[in-house]
């Protein structure tokens, strides 16, 4: 009884902090990114190829979401594994992968992206998703969610949000609902909340230079012929093995 009545306190102080705006404070989301892989493995005949690919892109991948006054950082995961030995190792998440920040108050992201053959950094506005918020309700883990349907690159994305957390955030540079994103599907990836922390006190978010950028559309370009690119090799690839 006297542990169901602290854990009640706990959430009940959790709440409080995530809504109160005058307590200065910093929102920790670790998200887990899942590639949805299975229409480009339909169109590749190598197993070979098919295998590399699973290893490469197929396992989920952990990501860490960084708010504090109206900024954040979304990158990969880095944390601290305690070892039997009572030691302690440092484990990330690939640091080639891309890294977002998103100022919700001028309205800006800088966006670093690791193509196949370059690095870019994309500096634009915050995307307008077009969101229409449902009326009906859900449960994602421990989180009471709204759904609310939004476009991006012209293909219908899905988010489950929730203002239990009060702030209009969410994994990559998908933003923009009254609450944070615990739940998000694309046509390309699933992203999902696995821990949430908030602390008291506020940290410090830099955003990189954007002095030598492109814009959005420019980069969804030169992604687009990338992955063109791409799709030519594994092509090649068949030929040669018939």
């Amino acid at each position: 009884m006297l542990f169901s009545s602290i854990k009640r306190i706990s959430y009940l102080l959790f709440i409080f902090l995530s809504w109160h705006p005058l307590i200065s404070q910093t929102t920790e989301v670790q998200y887990q990114e899942t590639r949805n892989i299975e229409n480009q493995l339909k169109q590749i005949d190598n197993p070979v190829i098919k295998e590399l690919l699973i290893k490469k892109i197929g396992k989920p991948v952990m990501f860490t979401l960084l708010y504090s006054k109206g900024v954040s950082s979304y990158q990969p995961y880095t944390g601290t594994l305690e070892m039997p030995d009572g030691s302690t190792t440092v484990i990330s998440e690939n640091p080639k992968s891309n890294k977002v920040y998103k100022n919700l108050d001028s309205n800006e992201f800088v966006k670093i992206a690791h193509l196949i053959e370059k690095t870019v950094t994309v500096s634009d506005q915050l995307i307008d998703f077009k969101w229409i918020i449902k009326d009906e309700v859900v449960s994602v883990g421990d989180y009471s969610c709204k759904i609310a349907e939004g476009v991006y690159n012209e293909k219908k994305i899905t988010a489950y949000f929730t203002d239990q957390i009060n702030i209009s955030e969410g994994p990559d540079v998908y933003q923009g609902l009254p609450g944070l994103i615990v739940k998000l599907d694309t046509s390309d990836k699933t992203y999902l909340v696995k821990d949430i922390i908030i602390k008291k006190e506020n940290t410090q978010i830099d955003i990189p230079s954007s002095k030598e950028s492109i814009n959005r559309i420019e980069f969804e370009k030169l992604k687009k012929e990338q992955i063109e690119e791409l799709k030519r090799g594994f092509e090649n690839a068949k030929v040669i093995k018939s």
